[in-house]
């Protein structure tokens, strides 16, 4: 997904509503677009890492011998709280 079409609207405004906007209006439609396509691109990349990191997620000994979880684990936590946040 390309990030670099700066002039695109996106599926916010349609292309014939343009010309009614301020160029105020059309600029802060742009940004917020871009914005769009930037986490959409982000969320993707996550979901990438959250498969990635699953196959290392395992438990290990914490203090008094209970378990706690690894470093997967609680990058995968965080990972799956991103991702439900923004879903």
């Amino acid at each position: 997904m390309p990030l670099d079409n700066d002039d695109d609207l996106g599926p916010a405004i349609a292309p014939d509503l343009e010309y009614g906007l301020s160029p105020a209006e059309i600029c802060a439609a742009k940004a917020l677009n871009k914005m769009q396509r930037e986490i959409d691109l982000l969320t993707e990349v996550l979901a990438d890492c959250r498969e990635f990191v699953d196959n290392y997620v395992d438990v290990e000994d914490g203090d008094y011998g209970e378990p706690k979880p690894n470093k997967a684990m609680r990058l995968l936590q965080q990972i799956d709280e991103a991702l439900g946040e923004y879903q």
